[in-house]
């Protein structure tokens, strides 16, 4: 009873936050209240887990970023959320397209996997596809360390495809090395494409390889990260595929050269411009 009680209150250290159900002895997994609706997260977890934990809520800046984004989008948009984690900004983008629209949700570490779905499902999200997939620059099979989930660590900042995590504490808490299927974007053949976001922990240059056919044919919008990926060279990528890149945060918004949406989005988000540095 003691455990129970002490895991409560770490849930319900910030204001305002409800905790719907106490996590029972032993299990990492717990149910709060988000922005986005109810979440099941791991309350073990050190970067989103932590966040929707005590802060009540993952980077709201980032989230209304990504919803003006997606609400940019015709009717019927299509996203492509890659390295979704638990589901925020999937969750996100399934309010900003609406039910005409649809989100697909890739994630290749199996128990944060299972609560992506498990949060769409708490939420009644029907038009988000979650996939139990990794997404590189060709098919076949990804190496995807499956973590110990009672560890504290970020289970969003695991790396694939690594001899060894760059973390040592993350390298500590892998308990063994799973197989997961790989597909690339441009291997999926989707008909519509409006806006992709990738997060995948320094294999963002590999997925934009797998997606040059997807990119050159639909000028998406892209949402990218390179925090472990190197700006600079992130950026040739992106601009030799065609996009106009700005900051935010530890990511780009990539907007096509061609996209008569280019100046309105500039500034109704008040983007700022990469100045190369």
């Amino acid at each position: 009873m003691a455990e129970l009680q002490e895991q409560s209150l770490f849930l319900q250290t910030a204001p305002g936050l409800r905790m719907i159900l106490p996590p029972l002895a032993g299990s990492y997994a717990a149910l709060v209240n988000s922005p986005q609706g109810l979440v099941l997260v791991n309350r073990n977890d050190t970067g989103v887990g932590w966040q929707l934990c005590t802060r009540g809520a993952y980077d709201r800046e980032q989230m209304q970023l990504l919803d003006a984004l997606a609400r940019a989008a015709p009717p019927g948009a299509v996203v492509l959320d890659i390295g979704a984690n638990i589901g925020i900004a999937a969750l996100t983008f399934a309010r900003a397209v609406g039910p005409a629209g649809l989100v697909h949700a890739y994630e290749p570490q199996r128990a944060v996997f299972h609560m992506l779905a498990g949060n769409m499902a708490l939420n009644s999200i029907n038009n988000v596809h979650c996939h139990y997939l990794a997404v590189g620059s060709a098919s076949g099979s990804a190496r995807v360390p499956r973590m110990d989930p009672h560890a504290g660590i970020s289970f969003g900042s695991v790396e694939l495809n690594r001899e060894q995590q760059s973390d040592a504490k993350q390298q500590a808490a892998v308990a063994q090395v799973d197989s997961v299927a790989q597909t690339s974007v441009d291997a999926l053949a989707l008909p519509r494409v409006d806006l992709i976001k990738i997060d995948v922990e320094g294999m963002e240059a590999e997925v934009l390889a797998g997606a040059a056919a997807t990119l050159a044919a639909r000028r998406p919008l892209l949402y990218v990260e390179y925090l472990k990926s190197g700006k600079a060279a992130l950026a040739r990528i992106l601009a030799a595929a065609g996009y106009t890149l700005f900051d935010a945060g530890d990511n780009f918004v990539c907007i096509s050269h061609g996209d008569s949406r280019l100046a309105r989005l500039v500034a109704d988000l008040q983007l700022q411009p990469w100045n190369g540095a």
